[in-house]
């Protein structure tokens, strides 16, 4: 039996429609929001400014604005991207002359020395009912530390937030439209705790190790499978780098996109006599 639906009815089912599509487009935005923010500190993390303002800031405006006092597109790129690109650059040819035998004056030396261990999370973010804005607020604690002209880290910490407004692009892209850094609070670093070239690594985990050992009970700490990659103590010498990289969107999955690829992986035996331990 066929039963047409009253004009209410159908009204309601519309309504039921159009909501569910909003859900699902807030929820879209969100976590888009919440990728092109992470996607920003990763890559102040790694020194790459430029294409971050190509890649995840508005193309549509011209009003950016970044902190208080870069407002408009032009200041935003010529302080973010271009201030920083100038201190890279010339910090690579003093520290080429100073340490000839670690550094060269090349550009996969820029950002030598620099680091920017800036994270971000407690994200609050808000997608506008139209769908078109949002604005975010996040905490952002951060250690950052630069090479001296006497060759001597200066590091520094930071306790902060950020303010940030969105935008949903004709691109169909969501970027960060405008950002304000609300700074918390400083506190000074040694610069043992950055330029740790002679310093052995820890036990994992070392409170706990140390307890039980005290006990005369036995490690807790598992023997791994693999060997770690490892870009060694933070120096001097190091090079800012996005690490892990970051991965484009892909369809299916195969093994060159897992970062288990760096690691070499082995089994274990038993005993001498090769019997796996299993």
């Amino acid at each position: 039996m066929n039963e047409e639906l009253t004009q209410a009815q159908q009204q309601e089912l519309w309504q039921r429609l159009r909501k569910a599509e909003l859900d699902c487009s807030r929820a879209i935005a969100y976590q888009e929001c919440l990728n092109t923010i992470s996607a920003h500190v990763l890559h102040y993390h790694g020194q790459k400014q430029g294409y971050d303002i190509d890649h995840y800031w508005s193309n549509d405006r011209d009003d950016l604005m970044y902190s208080f006092g870069h407002r408009s597109k032009a200041s935003v790129v010529r302080y973010f991207h271009g201030m920083n690109q100038m201190m890279r650059q010339a910090k690579t040819r003093y520290f080429a002359e100073k340490y000839p035998d670690r550094i060269q004056n090349t550009p996969e030396f820029d950002g030598v020395g620099d680091y920017c261990i800036h994270a971000i999370f407690c994200p609050h973010i808000q997608v506008a009912g139209d769908g078109k804005t949002a604005v975010g607020c996040f905490h952002a604690p951060a250690i950052c530390s630069e090479l001296g002209v006497t060759g001597k880290q200066e590091p520094s910490g930071e306790w902060g937030g950020y303010g940030v407004n969105f935008r949903l692009e004709t691109d169909g892209r969501w970027r960060i439209w405008q950002i304000q850094q609300l700074g918390g609070g400083g506190f000074d670093i040694g610069e043992d705790v950055i330029d740790n070239t002679n310093r052995p690594n820890p036990p994992y985990p070392p409170v706990a190790e140390e307890l039980r050992a005290a006990r005369g009970e036995a490690s807790i700490t598992p023997e791994p499978n693999f060997t770690v990659r490892d870009r060694g103590p933070l120096t001097r010498y190091r090079v800012a780098a996005i690490e892990p990289e970051m991965q484009e969107p892909y369809d299916t999955w195969d093994d060159s996109l897992t970062y288990l690829r760096d690691y070499d992986v082995h089994e274990y035996y038993a005993d001498k006599e090769g019997k796996q331990d299993g």
